[in-house]
């Protein structure tokens, strides 16, 4: 797994999108942007967070949000964090299929790149990123 940037690398601004829907979703939410903090400068930006129906139509309601931060990590390392991240957490591949999410934590932007177009445009995404641009 990565470690905390070198401060002589390039900076890279992401925007991710945080998603729970299981077990206390505010708190694994916040427990999410705790675990990401010793690999980012500064303090996250961070989004309300809204209630939304699961996609899918399966499982219970989400607690999203988005957070903006600035790393030195590249983005599959970043990724590799958010993943662990995740496990930590305790997603698990199960928990998935049961639809019953603790935390999803994705890449959506970084710096002016759409990495996850699918994502980007649902209206709960852009209702945070709004958030993000205008605080």
């Amino acid at each position: 797994m990565a470690t905390p940037g070198n401060a002589d690398t390039r900076r890279h601004t992401y925007v991710l999108s945080l998603g729970s829907n299981s077990g206390d979703r505010t708190r694994n939410l916040a427990a999410a942007i705790e675990a990401l903090r010793p690999f980012v400068d500064g303090t996250p930006v961070l989004s309300p967070v809204i209630e939304t129906p699961s996609i899918t139509g399966f499982g219970a309601p989400y607690l999203n949000m988005a957070a903006q931060i600035t790393t030195a990590l590249e983005p599959h390392e970043l990724n590799d964090v958010l993943k662990h991240t995740e496990r930590t957490l305790g997603r698990t591949p199960q928990s998935k299929q049961e639809h019953q999410v603790p935390i999803d934590i994705d890449i959506v932007l970084c710096d002016t790149h759409i990495l996850r177009p699918a994502d980007y445009h649902t209206p709960h995404f852009q209702h945070c990123l709004s958030h993000l641009q205008n605080p």
